[in-house]
């Protein structure tokens, strides 16, 4: 499980490896902020303040050998996923589930869980807050969650496209 907050892009590792010009080094590369950057077995992701800033890097990583289908109408599966803390994901994927968890009595955070990986439904909720990867030095009380403010993605939104 990865943490998804602001504007983000959610990558499968997998894709990365087969698709991704340069590999997963030059992947690790081209991230604006790393700073930002959670992953997990499955699923990498990384946010931005603003969703202009997530689209145009959504382009290049589009450019650079990874499928998404937002803007390629040809490509039935996609290897990302741009997903807005307020609007949800920007397409349904198969490979991806996205809900919110609890960090804390009062707070939640979204999160996206990779199909792959396998539930455990024994898991108490302190165990499951422990799966969930977060940027490094990350904290609640400062993190995009806390602080993006509420901004419309497109003008003209159309169902599961921003």
């Amino acid at each position: 499980m990865v943490i998804v907050e602001g504007s983000c892009i959610v990558v499968r590792k997998e894709a990365i490896l087969e698709n991704y010009q340069g590999g997963m080094a030059q992947f690790l590369f081209d991230i604006p902020d790393s700073n930002t950057l959670s992953q997990d077995d499955y699923l990498m992701s990384f946010s931005f303040k603003d969703y202009h800033q997530a689209k145009s890097h959504y382009f290049l990583i589009a450019k650079k050998g990874l499928k998404i289908t937002d803007f390629m109408p040809e490509i039935s599966y996609a290897d990302a996923i741009l997903f807005d803390q307020n609007f949800g994901p920007s397409h349904h994927a198969s490979w991806i589930n996205f809900s919110y968890e609890k960090i804390d009595a009062t707070n939640r955070v979204g999160i996206a869980h990779s199909v792959h990986e396998e539930d455990d439904y024994f898991d108490t909720e302190s165990m499951r807050r422990a799966k969930i990867a977060v940027p490094k030095n990350w904290a609640y009380e400062k993190s995009v969650t806390q602080m993006l403010s509420y901004e419309r993605m497109n003008k003209f939104k159309s169902f599961l496209n921003h």
